[in-house]
């Protein structure tokens, strides 16, 4: 199956019934599910793909994919529920919270004295629920170099379409969602 990467404008190869084959097709949801995910590859299309989007990689097992979260339109849906979290809870070895490090070249001081919260999502995995940052990596990255001990966050749970590249991707969540949630 042929997907997308926006950052490279190119598609790459998701080796799907690979990576299925590790599932239990023997129970009906798990065979609606398969049904789902690849009526859904079909229709692969760049729709909405003009603002912001986050692309992070998700290792699946022995397979990579990669979701492309709608920055742009969490941030206007997610203004609720505003926290404060220390940076120290925050890491880039997959614990509860985990970020991407951002290279000190690509940030500025704004990335250190913005209060915009950063955005988290829950990433359902084979390791359990990981909270990633969707929006602020360079923010995390900035302020943990000035050893600034807490930023502000809030948690948004994807649960549309719209809050990824294609229609594939949120359903790939939503099958995630329902093994691991």
């Amino acid at each position: 199956m042929y997907l997308y990467n926006l950052l490279n404008k190119s598609t790459y190869t998701f080796n799907f019934e690979k990576w299925f084959s590790n599932f239990n097709i023997q129970y009906d949801e798990i065979k609606m599910w398969k049904h789902i995910l690849l009526k859904a590859s079909k229709n692969i299309s760049l729709r909405n793909c003009t603002g912001y989007y986050f692309q992070y990689p998700l290792n699946l097992g022995q397979e990579n994919v990669l979701l492309h979260f709608n920055v742009d339109r969490i941030q206007n849906l997610s203004h609720q529920d505003i926290y404060d979290i220390k940076l120290s809870e925050i890491s880039t070895d997959y614990k509860n919270f985990s970020y991407i490090y951002s290279p000190t070249s690509k940030y500025s001081s704004e990335h250190i004295t913005t209060a915009a919260p950063i955005i988290f999502c829950p990433l359902p995995t084979y390791y359990g629920i990981r909270n990633v940052v969707i929006d602020g990596n360079h923010r995390v990255t900035a302020k943990k170099a000035r050893q600034i001990s807490q930023i502000t966050a809030i948690t948004y749970i994807p649960n549309s379409q719209n809050d990824f590249l294609n229609e594939f991707e949120y359903k790939l969540y939503s099958f995630l969602k329902f093994l691991y949630f």
